[in-house]
């Protein structure tokens, strides 16, 4: 079924955004149990772009946790893939599950880490700092970066520079829900891509036509800077296919 995207663009953003991704939210909104979700510019962002779904019911479940396979599924999307459906999934406990695909594409791309024949757990709930620490590869940040004893240390100090937990209070290594892994997956697509590191360890970003550094939002989805515009249409077809975040 195809989706069709408004894109609107203004004076005050710097990139292009969807309905309602700048906090103003539908009133009744996208899925059964819509009043109950407190992430509503998020979970409506995602959704327009076709990254979450609703369940069979028509409901959202904004509480229900986020599995790693599920998480995987998501960050696949954000990174645009062309899956391979005959793709040899490297982890063995998750070869045989519905996300091999996606959890196999993550690895490929750095998102995910563990050599192969180690375990994935693709059943596991994910937390928030993993989630994080997925989504600064992502970026464009080494995920070498986040490893061994000190690496919650260190995806929470890079994720709070990004801006991954703007409007997250809680405990990093609590269990994401859904709509919290929206509300991470948001922040992520307003975050400002790197392309590399200084020697003193400053961030070199991607630079828009406007000299801005470019966000995820315009590298993945082809957002475009406007200056001078009050407002202007675009649209795009999304289609999703597979299982359901």
């Amino acid at each position: 079924m195809k989706r069709r995207l408004t894109v609107l663009l203004t004076l005050a953003l710097l990139f292009s955004v969807l309905p309602f991704a700048s906090g103003a939210a539908p009133e009744t909104g996208y899925f059964t149990d819509w009043d109950l979700v407190q992430q509503k510019a998020a979970v409506a962002m995602l959704t327009d772009l076709g990254l979450v779904s609703c369940y069979d019911d028509g409901s959202f479940q904004p509480e229900r946790p986020v599995t790693r396979a599920e998480a995987s599924k998501v960050i696949a999307g954000l990174l645009a893939p062309e899956l391979t459906a005959d793709a040899v999934c490297r982890f063995p406990d998750a070869a045989e599950s519905w996300a091999a695909g996606y959890i196999e594409l993550c690895a490929e791309r750095g998102v995910i880490s563990g050599p192969a024949g180690s375990d994935f757990r693709p059943g596991d709930a994910v937390t928030i700092r993993e989630l994080a620490k997925m989504l600064l590869a992502v970026l464009g940040y080494d995920a070498e970066r986040f490893t061994g004893p000190d690496w919650a240390a260190a995806t929470d100090a890079a994720a709070a520079a990004a801006g991954l937990y703007n409007g997250d209070e809680g405990d990093k290594g609590r269990t994401a829900s859904r709509e919290e892994t929206c509300l991470l997956l948001n922040n992520a697509l307003q975050a400002s891509v790197v392309q590399g590191f200084t020697e003193t360890g400053e961030p070199v970003y991607h630079l828009n036509e406007m000299l801005e550094p470019k966000t995820l939002l315009e590298v993945r989805f082809e957002a475009v800077p406007v200056t001078g515009v009050v407002q202007a249409i675009a649209k795009a077809d999304l289609r999703t296919e597979g299982e359901k975040l």
